[in-house]
């Protein structure tokens, strides 16, 4: 039994052992968090393992693994860290429905941004890692789409949200992390805080920019720009603590020049 500990965004990063387990030959089940399982669950099928759901029972273990020790039994460095690349896509009904929404509301050619600058209230860290909004709505100004990616939003962000007619809001149409998947594969480039949106986005393949505190999560190292484990993901950095408008700055900058490079 291979099972999740900790929170949404760690199921998704380490759910890869999985998919390690299943090519070195070992016989795996998955116990995947319950708000997640839908769609992890359907990508797991996809690789010939099985998976049980929250509640269920099971019997014939030999062995229980949970998911962010997976690592440390696997030997893995920064240099051999598997799946890098992706694992993760979104199930064809739920694509369908979104290509659907998103189709109805885009501007042709203009470049569609996943955009996360809030995460759970609720968690330990939010007061450091999550941007006001007044700040991260300057990237607003610049000519793309923009689609909110987060499930939760405080009615304050909500109401000034209106302010912006390129900002489209999902709010009420998220269900779970399949829609979101769904979401994020409408997007030409996704941009978040450290959430598990970001670690969905990043597991997809897709194009992720992540917004980091000065004193970041263990996982995402020091001193670099890029991520072992995943390939599509760049990282802005704060440059002193709590002061996220140089990251704004950069990421700006680096739009700008994307939109110029489109046009």
């Amino acid at each position: 039994l291979f099972h999740v500990e900790q929170g949404f965004g760690d199921n998704i990063q380490f759910v890869r052992y999985a998919l390690e387990m299943k090519r070195q030959g070992l016989n795996v089940v998955v116990l995947n968090h319950s708000g997640i399982e839908n769609l992890l669950n359907y990508n797991l099928a996809q690789y010939g393992i099985e998976t049980m759901q929250n509640g269920g029972r099971i019997s014939g273990l030999a062995y229980h693994l949970p998911m962010l020790s997976a690592p440390l039994v696997f030997g893995s460095t920064l240099e051999n860290i598997p799946y890098s690349s992706g694992y993760l896509q979104a199930q064809p009904e739920f694509i369908a429905k979104w290509h659907t929404k998103i189709t109805a509301c885009s501007t042709l050619k203009r470049l569609k941004i996943g955009v996360v600058w809030a995460g759970s209230a609720k968690h330990n860290r939010n007061a450091s890692r999550s941007l006001p909004f007044e700040l991260f709505s300057q990237l607003f100004a610049l000519d793309a789409d923009f689609h909110c990616l987060q499930k939760e939003l405080n009615e304050a962000d909500y109401k000034r949200s209106d302010l912006f007619e390129n900002l489209h809001i999902w709010q009420q149409d998220i269900g779970d992390f399949s829609d979101t998947a769904a979401l994020i594969a409408q997007m030409d480039l996704v941009i978040s805080v450290d959430t598990s949106v970001a670690h969905l986005a990043a597991a997809m393949g897709k194009p992720t920019w992540i917004m980091l505190s000065y004193h970041p999560d263990f996982r995402w190292l020091l001193a670099r720009q890029d991520s072992p484990w995943y390939d599509s993901v760049k990282l802005f950095r704060q440059e002193a603590s709590l002061n996220w408008q140089s990251v704004i700055k950069n990421i700006q900058q680096q739009l700008q020049q994307i939109l110029k490079e489109n046009t």
